[in-house]
């Protein structure tokens, strides 16, 4: 039997309707517009570039064209949503749906097993460190560490006068 064979246009076409891309973009696109697409791509990468717009927004106003981007926010972290945050491959939203199929990698995680055993030490080792940091994040409300003093920085590092720990560094940027 020979194989069947389609010319490069076929396999665009067909990748493209497959990525949601071949569908007429709703007149006002709502809540089940956007979770059908987010379902449809099953991970959205969550990045804090902002060259145009925060790049999370964008596969969604590619594929609906103008959508209310509040809608993202609540689908993501509202009380009761369907979506939750992990790190599916890069920090990512993902339909709730699908976390019965990541708690293996979960797991791994939890047992610092593979690419998790790095992490896993620095927790088991540096719990205080990630108690000064929880406690600041309370303290403060969200924010990135860029935005954190260097004082408050050396504080989460372990003191007042304190160098800062090469975690702590990581999460300020490159050391100067």
């Amino acid at each position: 039997m020979k194989p069947e064979t389609i010319t490069a246009a076929q396999a665009r076409r067909i990748a493209l309707t497959a990525q949601g891309f071949a569908r007429p973009r709703p007149a006002a696109p709502g809540r089940r517009e956007l979770l059908k697409t987010i379902e449809r791509l099953g991970v959205v990468q969550i990045d804090s570039v902002n060259v145009v717009s925060r790049t999370h927004y964008l596969p969604a106003f590619s594929r609906l064209g103008a959508y209310p981007r509040p809608l993202l926010e609540e689908l993501a972290w509202a009380r009761k949503r369907p979506l939750f945050e992990y790190w599916a491959h890069e920090a990512s939203l993902v339909p709730l749906e699908s976390q019965p199929l990541l708690r293996w990698r979960m797991q791994d995680a939890h047992d610092g097993v593979g690419v998790w055993k790095g992490i896993a030490k620095f927790l088991r080792e540096r719990r205080d460190f990630v108690e000064k940091v929880l406690d600041e994040i309370a303290a403060r409300g969200p924010s990135p560490p860029p935005s954190w003093s260097s004082a408050t920085r050396a504080r989460a590092a372990g003191g007042a006068g304190a160098r800062p720990s090469a975690p702590s560094r990581a999460c300020s940027g490159p050391a100067s």
